[in-house]
C-alpha cells in the first residue's frame, strides 16, 4: 500500500461541509499527478490504496484497467472517499494515430456521509448528458457524467462535463455560489507527497534504479541481469512447486 500526504486542498472553504466530497474528482487528479516537494502545512488529507494492471490488446487496440481501491481521508473528519479506476483504452498500436480514451463507469462512495456518486466515462445517459452528446459530437468520448445520491438514494446533484477539461456540478456548491469545481486550466494543482518510511521492498529502493539515478549505467545493467535472473528462478520453483502440489 503506497500512502502520500498532500497539502491542503485548493477549495479551504469547503473543509467543514460535506458538500466538499463533489470536489473529489479534481482532488483525484490534482493529488495524484505532480511532483513530490516538502509539505508547506500539515496535510488536510491523504490519498492511499493500491492497484494492479490487467490488459488484453484486440486488433490496433490495447485494452487495460487498473483494479484496487483507491482512498482519500479527510483529516478534519477522517471521512474516507474510496473509488476503483475506469478503463483505458488505446488505439492506433500497430498503425495509424495513436490515442487514448477512458470509459465505463466509477462509483465514489462516502459512507460516513451516505454519499454516493456513479460516474459514468464515454457512454450516453439521461437529459442533459444526452443533448451534450448532439451539441459536442467531436467531443463525446471525453464527455462525463455522474449523479450523486444520499444515503436514501435520493438524487441531490448531477455532474457533467469532460475528463479533458472541466467538471461541473449542476446545483452547485456552496449554496450554488460554485458550479464549475475543476478547470483543467484555471484549477490549482495540489503536490502530492511521497512517503518517507516506506517498506524495504518499495521499488525505489531497487538496486538497478538506484544505480541508474546515480549515472552508473554499466551497474544499474548488471543489477538488472541478476533481478531478473532471482525472478526466474522464483517462477521456476513455483511452477515446480505447483506440479509436485498436483502430481
Amino acid at each position: 500500500m503506497v500512502l502520500a500526504a498532500c497539502p491542503a486542498p485548493a477549495w479551504p472553504q469547503y473543509e467543514e461541509a460535506a458538500p466538499l466530497r463533489r470536489t473529489l474528482p479534481v482532488k483525484v487528479v490534482t493529488a495524484s499527478a505532480t511532483h513530490p516537494q516538502p509539505p508547506l502545512r500539515p496535510p488536510k488529507y491523504h490519498f492511499f490504496g493500491n492497484g494492479t494492471w490487467a490488459a488484453s490488446a484486440r486488433g490496433n487496440s490495447v485494452k487495460g484497467q487498473q483494479t484496487g481501491a483507491n482512498t482519500v481521508r479527510f483529516s478534519h473528519d477522517d471521512a474516507e472517499v474510496s473509488w476503483e479506476m475506469p478503463y483505458l483504452t488505446i488505439r492506433g498500436v500497430l498503425f495509424g494515430e495513436r490515442y487514448l480514451k477512458y470509459g465505463g463507469s466509477m462509483r465514489f462512495q462516502d459512507a460516513a456521509h451516505g454519499l454516493t456518486c456513479d460516474v459514468d466515462i464515454d457512454t450516453e445517459g439521461p437529459g442533459f448528458f444526452r443533448s451534450f452528446f448532439r451539441r459536442k459530437k467531436a467531443h463525446a468520448q471525453d464527455a462525463v457524467h455522474g449523479v450523486l445520491r444520499g444515503k436514501d438514494g435520493e438524487e441531490l446533484d448531477v455532474l457533467t462535463g469532460s475528463w479533458l477539461s472541466h467538471l461541473e456540478w449542476e446545483k452547485g456548491v456552496c449554496n450554488g455560489k460554485l458550479h464549475t469545481v475543476w478547470d483543467a486550466v484555471k484549477t490549482p494543482v495540489d503536490r502530492a507527497i511521497a512517503e518517507r518510511e516506506a517498506l524495504p521492498s518499495d521499488c525505489r529502493f531497487r538496486n538497478d534504479l538506484v544505480q541508474l539515478k546515480t549515472g552508473t549505467l554499466d551497474a544499474a545493467q548488471r543489477a538488472k541481469v541478476e533481478l531478473e535472473q532471482v525472478q526466474r528462478a522464483d517462477r521456476r520453483l513455483r511452477s515446480e512447486g505447483l506440479k509436485r502440489a498436483s502430481a
